[in-house]
């Protein structure tokens, strides 16, 4: 994650100087300055940047001299402004790292943010995959086949993982044959409920994604009445079908 520090600021008193120059005397007056911390900034590596001081910059005084007799700049106006004219681009030159410093610490708090948000959405729809994978309806006994081959939901409500309930409302699939195993679900993204698609198949059918399985159940002979089904139970139970009777399973 992006970290942040700070170093304390500092206040710093420097003193003047003074220089005698043959018929003259000059003076160059002390100054105050408070530099700031430097603020520092990382992600995984550890770039950092920090607060440039304002450069010092030469002053003239009513006592120099800026020109000669002949009209040319003074030696101490030339010097002083090659001094100030060095200094300004220094300064730019030390802004331009900075800004580049900056720039890339944005570009990695970008990054690193967009790495957040992308966890976060896995994160999400790993969770929500996982509610609807330990989905469940209540009551159970809502399944039932007549010998027609028309296999019949009652209403009833889904539970998902989280505890959430949704109300789910009947419905019915046909076209099957006496001793078929009908599996009927409905595919519900959202988690909405209401009036689904139920659909029914003789093949295997996984819970999963958005996929809602309803249960199972065994069409009836000709002249036999109505089954009863199973249904998907609470997490970490299992109904499986055998040749002989029903039976509850611990995974």
């Amino acid at each position: 994650m992006p970290s942040f520090s700070v170093t304390t600021a500092v206040l710093e008193i420097t003193g003047g100087t003074s220089a005698f120059v043959p018929a003259r005397f000059s003076e160059a007056k002390a100054r105050l300055y408070i530099a700031g911390g430097s603020p520092a900034f990382a992600v995984g590596s550890d770039p950092t940047t920090s607060a440039s001081s304002v450069p010092e910059l030469d002053r003239l005084t009513s006592f120099d001299q800026l020109l000669n007799k002949d009209g040319t700049p003074s030696l101490r106006f030339m010097a002083i402004w090659q001094s100030v004219v060095t200094k300004i681009e220094e300064a730019f030159t030390v802004q331009s790292g900075d800004i580049s410093d900056l720039e890339t610490i944005v570009a990695r708090l970008a990054a690193a943010e967009a790495l957040a948000a992308s966890a976060k959405t896995e994160a999400t729809a790993s969770t929500a995959a996982s509610n609807i994978t330990n989905s469940y309806t209540d009551p159970t006994n809502i399944l039932s086949a007549a010998n027609t081959g028309v296999v019949t939901i009652a209403a009833h409500e889904r539970v998902y993982g989280d505890a959430s309930r949704v109300s789910v409302n009947s419905g019915s699939v046909s076209g099957f044959a006496s001793g078929n195993y009908v599996s009927v679900y409905y595919d519900d993204a959202a988690r909405a409920g209401g009036a689904v698609t139920y659909q029914g198949t003789t093949n295997a059918v996984a819970q999963t994604g958005s996929r809602h399985v309803i249960g199972g159940v065994s069409v009836p002979a000709i002249g036999e009445p109505a089954a009863t089904g199973t249904t998907v139970t609470a997490p970490g139970y299992v109904w499986k079908i055998d040749d002989v009777t029903l039976r509850e399973y611990e995974p």
